[in-house]
């Protein structure tokens, strides 16, 4: 199983997609624990003060990165901030199901 996850805290909004269980695992321990970063395959996540952190199933019908791409460059599923995009919790609920109380 794959999984998305909708991150809020006081700099924006970001995600971390197509992540493995593992790697779950170890973003719910840096933000259980606190933790002000988190690395996952190579790439940084700077944490400020989490207001949300929403865990998502990611069940794409064809290939992840082709799921990924197609709701990235719609304009109607991302939401842009002064630097980058992310996916709104509508759209990862359309890419999977929430899971954050499981």
């Amino acid at each position: 199983m794959r999984y998305n996850l909708f991150i809020s805290d006081s700099s924006g909004n970001f995600n971390i997609l197509n992540i493995s269980e593992a790697q779950l695992k170890k973003a719910i321990k840096a933000y259980l624990n606190g933790s002000s970063s988190l690395t996952l395959s190579g790439e940084r996540y700077i944490f400020n003060n989490i207001d949300e952190f929403k865990i998502f199933t990611f069940e794409p019908e064809g290939l992840p990165e082709d799921a990924i791409r197609y709701y990235k460059n719609n304009v109607n599923f991302r939401i842009k901030q002064l630097v980058g995009s992310y996916l709104p919790i509508r759209t990862l609920a359309l890419m999977g199901k929430n899971i954050t109380d499981e």
